[in-house]
């Protein structure tokens, strides 16, 4: 998948009343045992979407990854991108104001993610609150460069051949650091490709270029990062919502493994999302050049 193609990799194909199928692969990872877990999000919710009125945007969503990444050599897997995706929608609840929507996503006949989203029609808020934000303490995305796919890949493979040291007398081996041990050249350059591809272009603030230590300095239970989709998308609300989705299932997993001083090549051999919750509190649209 090219990186301007985010929107068309989500593309619906309509089967019957509140039925869908996937068109296109979605995004799968090369060091994911399947489907990037946002990708069904966002694709489900693009399903959703397609139900309720157009005055209605969605505030919140809950997912349930049942079974989204069986090995893709176990057959009859699910989570796997080769195999479309069949989305059926429930009309949960339908109010003057709110709307629920259920979505069961199906993959060779089981369900793979399990979604609610909420909607609601805008209205105007009497009260807000919000908590402190840390955007004046860290760079513009624009000062932070841009990771270089061929030096972020041997960053990565670098990382994986020392905990390949460390974990060599583990029974279990972790399937990429078996990859990468063995066949170096070949996983450096399907590593590369992948990061020239992926959809979501991700800047890391290091801890060097926070400005302020008032809320907080950056330790191993934290992350700041800024984010954006690769490529031209529309400026709708909605089009926003399903980008943020999308991208809102990245480096979660990572972040908690920082805390306990290991990567994702490490010894834990299996890491997946099973539940997993975003708040839309306020979408504000702003073009960037």
């Amino acid at each position: 998948m090219h990186s301007d193609t985010i929107l068309e990799s989500l593309t619906l194909e309509s089967l019957d009343n509140n039925l869908y199928q996937s068109v296109k692969p979605l995004w799968h990872p090369l060091r994911n045992r399947g489907i990037y877990g946002g990708a069904l999000i966002a694709q489900a919710l693009s399903a959703a979407v397609k139900t309720v009125p157009d005055n209605l945007h969605v505030h919140c969503l809950q997912a349930n990854f049942v079974k989204p990444y069986a090995s893709i050599h176990i057959p009859n897997n699910r989570g796997n991108s080769s195999i479309p995706i069949i989305y059926s929608v429930e009309a949960t609840h339908d109010g003057r104001s709110f709307a629920i929507r259920t979505v069961r996503s199906f993959q060779t006949g089981k369900v793979i993610v399990l979604l609610t989203a909420s909607f609601h029609s805008t209205e105007a808020a009497s009260v807000s609150h919000n908590m402190p934000s840390p955007i004046a303490l860290v760079p513009a995305p624009e000062a932070i460069e841009a990771k270089h796919p061929e030096a972020d890949a041997k960053a990565i493979y670098h990382e994986i051949i020392k905990t390949s040291e460390i974990s060599e007398t583990e029974t279990r081996v972790n399937p990429t650091i078996s990859w990468a041990r063995d066949n170096g050249l070949q996983f450096l350059q399907s590593l590369s490709k992948e990061f020239r591809s992926r959809p979501i272009d991700f800047r890391y603030v290091s801890n060097g270029q926070m400005r302020s230590r008032s809320l907080g300095e950056p330790t191993d239970y934290r992350q700041y990062v800024w984010f954006r989709a690769n490529g031209c998308i529309p400026d709708d609300r909605i089009t926003n919502s399903i980008v943020l989705a999308y991208a809102s299932d990245h480096d979660l997993i990572n972040t908690a493994l920082r805390a306990h001083e290991k990567t994702q090549e490490s010894d834990i051999n299996v890491m997946v999302s099973l539940n997993h919750i975003v708040y839309f509190h306020q979408v504000i649209l702003q073009e960037f050049d």
